[in-house]
């Protein structure tokens, strides 16, 4: 085969290789395009569906609000210190338990979260949202009273239905007793001092980088069963059975 013959195959194929080549960019170029429209529309389409999501949940939880669940929820975990109510639930425990609440203080916390927030920079809002930061304040008091009141008392603090961290408590002789009308020390006395301190949790409402991607807004309602479980829970919890006998009642009493 002469090369005259050859030579037009040759430059049609050169051609086609050549003109694939050279298409070949643009081809891929529209594909990373469709592409990048594909992932912006289910970008799109997930952030309808949580503005839906949002719409829902705010419309219903006015009601679940006043419902048993939601007040639960409130109540264990607010949205404020409401600090008033702690100490309120304070001195009632030690009124009915017959304990003398000395001198009591109010700490807010400072979280090491806080502190960082103040110097974020902007590539936070490239990041995943962070969980829900809580806050707390610390209470603390002294208390005097007779030991089974300071039993009583302690038992009741450790229940006080809502979010809390018994930090510690002791428990001590008091110095000096009972006195009587002439001012000495009446013997055996049972008056004992002591301090207790707690820190109580609330999560206050602020705002979240991509906020949306929260899991809860991936729902249209809110999940109450768990609250409902630890309703009816709470309801049969049983008693703790009474002590054996052994021992003294009084390990401050010789």
């Amino acid at each position: 085969m002469s090369i005259k013959k050859l030579s037009f195959p040759i430059f049609i194929t050169v051609a086609a290789f050549l003109g694939i080549f050279s298409v070949r960019p643009s081809v891929l170029s529209i594909m990373e395009k469709l592409k990048e429209r594909n992932d912006k529309m289910a970008e799109l389409s997930a952030v309808e569906s949580t503005k839906a999501n949002l719409e829902e949940l705010s419309s219903s939880l006015p009601s679940i609000s006043e419902s048993a669940e939601g007040k639960a929820v409130y109540a264990y975990l607010p949205d404020s210190t409401d600090q008033e109510r702690i100490v309120d639930t304070v001195n009632y425990y030690a009124m009915q338990s017959g304990v003398s609440l000395g001198s009591t203080s109010v700490t807010d916390d400072v979280m090491q979260s806080d502190v960082a927030a103040d110097g974020a920079t902007s590539a936070a809002v490239s990041m995943d949202p962070p969980s829900p930061q809580l806050l707390s304040f610390t209470f603390a008091a002294e208390m005097t009273g007779p030991y089974q009141a300071m039993k009583a008392f302690l038992g009741s603090m450790s229940n006080p239905s809502r979010a809390h961290e018994l930090l510690g408590f002791s428990l001590e002789k008091r110095k000096g007793g009972n006195l009587d009308e002439a001012g000495n020390t009446l013997p055996d006395s049972d008056v004992l001092s002591g301090k207790i301190k707690m820190r109580f949790y609330y999560l206050p409402e602020r705002r979240y980088p991509r906020g949306y991607l929260l899991p809860v807004f991936q729902s249209s309602g809110f999940e109450l069963s768990p609250v409902r479980d630890l309703l009816s829970n709470e309801k049969q919890v049983p008693e703790l059975p009474k002590p054996s006998g052994y021992g003294r009642e009084n390990p401050f009493v010789l």
